[in-house]
């Protein structure tokens, strides 16, 4: 999960430095919502959490499935779908805030153009074995500042996904059909 966060926050940071002139590094990721207090409130950055993770079952149940093997059956694992919540916060004091506020367009933007992440547009995914991705803006919930306990602040939510967590692999249970006698 780590690998998929760690590839979308340098692509966006490639993109904030290049485009944007933002001559430093403005993400932070941070275990903001139990440390609120705790964040550098001197620093403007945007922050960034993870606000949700849902796991999904592929196949819309737990039933094993069975593959013909020459005489035999083998069992299939069921691939399991992860998807992961971003929260884009933008942590800028009142005489930023229409930095932070620029940034984080800066950023709806190149979400926006880069919905879909794949090994072909970056490299880095082969080498750490990854599979593509896509990532795309959700609804905000307005109630969601107030489920997390925290003051309201210019934000986006997307989700990243499907991360496949169980691959298309196969088990090394053996099923042994019955013979009819």
């Amino acid at each position: 999960m780590d690998k998929y966060i760690d590839v979308v926050l340098k692509e966006i940071d490639k993109y904030l430095r290049s485009e944007c002139d933002c001559n430093e590094e403005v993400l932070l990721f941070s275990n903001y919502f139990h440390n609120f207090g705790n964040v550098d409130k001197q620093r403007d950055n945007i922050i960034v959490n993870i606000a949700d993770i849902n796991v999904k079952n592929d196949l819309g149940s737990n039933i094993p499935r069975y593959i013909k093997n020459g005489e035999n059956f083998v069992v299939k694992k069921t691939p399991l779908q992860m998807y992961i919540h971003l929260f884009f916060l933008s942590h800028y004091s009142n005489s930023n805030a229409l930095e932070g506020i620029r940034i984080l367009s800066c950023i709806a933007g190149f979400l926006k153009e880069n919905i879909h992440f794949s090994s072909k547009q970056i490299p880095e995914m082969n080498k750490r074995k990854m599979n593509d991705f896509n990532i795309v803006l959700e609804n905000d919930d307005d109630k969601l500042f107030s489920k997390l306990m925290i003051p309201y602040m210019p934000s986006l939510l997307y989700k990243i996904g499907p991360i496949q967590v169980c691959g298309q692999t196969y088990s090394n249970t053996v099923v042994v059909p019955i013979k009819n006698v």
